[in-house]
């Protein structure tokens, strides 16, 4: 599935979930006004229930608020077990079995960079 198909599913989805919802509200708000109706005269029963479902929204938005953004911790790496070297190892060792010729290519370039990095922090 490429971007485009990805994004355009999750707009339908989104658009599904926001239908869904309004309608639950529409029919929640519907039955508070009918239930309302009853006791009181019909611009009263709009009022309030304008009240509840406004009210809320607001509470709900307010405790959301309250309860604010956790601190993130910040993770600190945990020094390697294994030598650098062994690690690139491994890594050149997987790599032969697929792509012999890319492992010998990336092998030199390792060698080629770790000479190059002996002879800068070497003491003359």
């Amino acid at each position: 599935m490429s971007f485009v198909e990805s994004q355009a599913v999750r707009a339908v989805l989104v658009f599904t979930l926001v239908a869904i919802v309004f309608t639950g509200v529409l029919f929640a708000g519907g039955a508070i006004f009918l239930a309302l109706t009853l006791a009181v005269e019909m611009w009263a029963a709009a009022a309030i229930t304008a009240l509840i479902l406004l009210g809320s929204a607001f509470a709900a938005a307010a405790v959301v608020r309250a309860r604010g953004q956790r601190p993130v911790q910040k993770v600190v790496p945990e020094p390697a077990a294994v030598a650098p070297d062994a690690a690139a190892m491994t890594m050149i060792a997987g790599m032969a079995r697929e792509k012999p010729l890319l492992a010998v290519l990336l092998a030199g370039v390792l060698g080629a960079a770790g000479t190059i990095i002996q002879h800068k922090t070497r003491v003359n």
